[in-house]
């Protein structure tokens, strides 16, 4: 893709030719020299300036086709390199914030085993913003919790419709329950802890504006309830350790206990943390993880490779859940 094109498409991204010309390490009179000469080129404006500087329908319609054509673009140069053991490559794939910690290691392992020759490189950040970066051609693929609805240039294949655990420490259980703490433990790791039954502890949670959070204060809205929320953080990977505090419970999708299993398992049996399903009690929860990446790209074998390791990794997430 030539120059103007690059200039035009940073712009775009940018929002500001002076953003653009700093990301590109160029001038802002390269950067204006570029977007006029396109403007001429198709007898047409492309940005507007005013009262915000944003695209015009002609600039939306090019800024979509040089999108196509970048995809396009690095998917056949890599598809004919894509030959033999010795197959170089880079490939930029997404992971939630949450997951990361989690998830990464096992992916890396299994995929350099197979691919030792091509560069892999894993972003971590929120669902949104992962969505938009494969959109635009910046991520090769990215695991997000499903937005239905949104992202139409995008391909999605739902992974796991994701259940939540509910993680307390014994002494909090026996601190709040006091004579019935094991009668009580027994029930919920049977069937299951309400959010009502959630509710008499003190609860660390994602924060506002978050996913999981919005879920948890939807589900409390339509049942009347009140949570004691004490601590607010999206570093999900650190909950297990913030239980074992014995500050507060911790609300968390079920596949990240795997962590506090392995630890626990090193604990003396009355330092194990209480790892119990949360029954919701029919509230809808919107929270499945879906695969994604923009229908327009070409994948040499080594991406789909990396597709398919994603995809077993939450495969063997989904059987430990059933």
């Amino acid at each position: 893709m030539n120059q103007r094109f690059e200039a035009f498409l940073a712009v775009a991204a940018c929002k500001s030719m002076q953003k653009a010309a700093e990301q590109q390490c160029v001038s802002y009179q390269c950067i204006s020299g570029h977007i006029r000469s396109l403007e001429e080129e198709y007898h047409s404006r492309l940005f507007e300036r005013r009262p915000s500087f944003q695209l015009t329908e002609s600039g939306r319609i090019l800024a979509e086709s040089l999108q196509k054509i970048r995809l396009i673009e690095q998917g056949i140069g890599e598809a004919l390199d894509d030959s033999g053991a010795a197959v170089v490559g880079h490939v930029r794939a997404g992971v939630p914030f949450s997951r990361y910690t989690e998830l990464v290691p096992p992916i890396l392992a299994q995929f350099k085993r197979e691919y030792p020759n091509v560069e892999l490189e894993i972003s971590g950040d929120f669902s949104d913003v992962l969505e938009q970066q494969v959109e635009r051609g910046l991520l090769d693929m990215a695991l997000v919790v499903q937005q239905a609805g949104q992202g139409e240039k995008l391909e999605r294949k739902m992974l796991l419709q994701e259940r939540y655990a509910f993680l307390l420490s014994r002494p909090l259980l026996q601190e709040v329950m006091g004579e019935e703490s094991v009668a009580a433990a027994a029930r919920w790791q049977k069937d299951g802890i309400t959010l009502r039954e959630i509710s008499r502890f003190p609860l660390v949670s994602a924060p506002a504006g978050s996913r999981l959070r919005a879920i948890l204060d939807g589900a409390a809205k339509k049942q009347g309830l009140s949570f004691r929320i004490v601590f607010s953080s999206n570093r999900l990977e650190t909950f297990d350790g913030i239980a074992r505090t014995d500050l507060a419970g911790c609300l968390l999708p079920l596949q990240m206990t795997r962590i506090t299993r392995r630890l626990d398992e090193h604990r003396r049996a009355d330092r194990r943390l209480l790892i119990l399903p949360v029954d919701w009690e029919g509230v809808p929860i919107d929270s499945d993880v879906a695969l994604i990446r923009h229908r327009e790209a070409v994948f040499p074998a080594y991406k789909q490779a990396l597709m398919h390791i994603l995809e077993d990794q939450f495969r063997s997430t989904a059987q430990e859940q059933e």
